[in-house]
């Protein structure tokens, strides 16, 4: 969750005689910053949709699944600006068999002295390319601001429902912020997570815990 490092996996490609690729997987990109990060722009490592897929003849294919979003990590001592951070999930492709959503990415923004920015962050799952195939899972959004205790989580999978899971792994999870929506997201096994602040559920969720504990001063 707060070091992420990975590329976005690409997605499967179509089957059939012909040739249709699965959408190219989110890059990575990793700033440690020892100054001030402004962003008042777009820093974007989404997956790739897949290729729509052909049918009816000779070099039909069924179509491609999206790519995962990749990576975006930043480390700064001050950051500012009202920019868009994403690793979305790619689109399956449709038509003749469609294909699958690609899982949202990785964000983790962690920030040392002062944070006055106003960002938007997303990690969406791809949507899948019709009713045959699933939507991706969502990505995770870490984030730590100065004087913060521990973090703040959020995985939401946009528009679309997610239909693969977000595993969250660690035996001892202390969460300051927890924000989630349209995600499937198991905690690891045996692990127990302390929610101190705030929690948000929106959309379909389905959550798994095995042992999960609300400080008084939570906020639903």
């Amino acid at each position: 969750l707060s070091n992420p490092i990975d590329l976005g996996s690409g997605g499967g490609g179509g089957g059939g005689s012909g040739t249709k690729d699965g959408g190219a997987g989110g890059g990575a990109l990793l700033l440690d910053i020892g100054g001030t990060f402004t962003l008042n722009g777009l820093i974007s490592a989404n997956g790739a949709s897949g290729e729509n897929g052909a049918g009816g003849g000779p070099g039909s294919s069924t179509a491609g699944g999206g790519g995962a979003g990749g990576t975006i990590n930043i480390t700064a001592e001050t950051l500012s600006g009202t920019g868009i951070v994403r690793a979305n999930g790619g689109n399956g492709g449709s038509t003749f068999g469609p294909g699958g959503g690609g899982a949202g990415g990785r964000v983790a923004m962690i920030v040392n002295t002062s944070n006055n920015s106003n960002l938007t962050t997303l990690a969406a799952a791809g949507t899948s390319g019709g009713a045959a195939s699933d939507n991706g899972g969502a990505g995770t959004i870490y984030t730590e601001n100065p004087g913060q205790a521990n973090f703040s989580l959020k995985i939401d999978g946009g528009s679309a429902i997610a239909e693969s899971s977000t595993p969250v792994s660690g035996p001892i999870l202390t969460i300051d912020t927890f924000t989630v929506k349209n995600a499937w997201v198991p905690f690891a096994a045996n692990s127990y997570v302390t929610f101190i602040a705030s929690v948000s559920i929106t959309g379909t969720n389905t959550l798994s815990f095995t042992t999960a504990a609300f400080a008084p001063s939570v906020a639903f």
